[in-house]
């Protein structure tokens, strides 16, 4: 599948977005989040854009690792959508105990005047 270079842009910011939670860099964190973010964990937790930032930045989790692969993106909606589909390596510190596994993931990436920006996420743990 040939990647548009909006496509590329979108999937590189797909990757540094974990590396941010990694990081806990907040700053740079929320500004690839949009107001009306949706962002569900594989547990099924939901979070809105203050709710992952604060668990990010400040939360009892300390993530460890978090690799996009077989990740592919789509555009719709005249170009102002683009929807990010694949799996993520996840590896995560809570109250001390490591957990790792890995997930499948949709995310919606919304073309917004500060940049493209995560409205929705969608996780699962995959076998």
């Amino acid at each position: 599948l040939t990647q548009s270079p909006a496509e590329k842009k979108v999937l590189a910011l797909c990757q540094q977005k974990f590396n941010w939670m990694i990081k806990r860099d907040s700053i740079a964190f929320k500004k690839t989040l949009h107001l009306n973010l949706q962002y569900i964990h594989s547990s099924g937790k939901v979070d809105s854009k203050e709710s992952l930032v604060a668990t990010v930045t400040k939360g009892t989790t300390l993530y460890k690792k978090l690799e996009v692969f077989d990740a592919t993106a789509r555009t719709f909606g005249n170009g102002t959508t683009i929807i990010v589909t694949g799996k993520l390596h996840y590896g995560a510190e809570s109250k001390g105990e490591l957990k790792e596994y890995d997930l499948l993931f949709t995310e919606v990436y919304v073309k917004a005047k500060e940049g493209w920006l995560l409205v929705s996420r969608h996780a699962s743990r995959f076998q």
